[in-house]
């Protein structure tokens, strides 16, 4: 597993954010009858919270980023991996 660290120096708090590079393997079953091709698309959901100065109150954001669309079909066995992805930890 690859494991990248970033340092990130705020005037509040100091943070080391850890991010493993994931392969993430993606095969499709069919139930019945199989259909010509599916598409498959990954997203990354999070929060982040950040004192808003303005209002001298945390802010909580929730965030949906797609990272990667893919199509499974016959040409690829309905078998694909979404690779070098990122998973945070904190």
């Amino acid at each position: 597993m690859d494991i990248r660290q970033n340092m990130f120096y705020t005037r509040v708090i100091d943070m080391i954010i850890n991010r493993s590079i994931i392969d993430i393997p993606v095969v499709k079953k069919w139930v019945g009858k199989a259909q010509s091709s599916v598409q498959v698309t990954l997203h990354r959901k999070y929060t982040t919270t950040y004192f808003d100065y303005a209002t001298y109150r945390n802010v909580t954001d929730n965030h949906d980023e797609v990272v990667e669309t893919v199509e499974l079909n016959a040409a690829n066995n309905y078998d694909i991996y979404l690779e070098n992805n990122m998973n945070f930890m904190l």
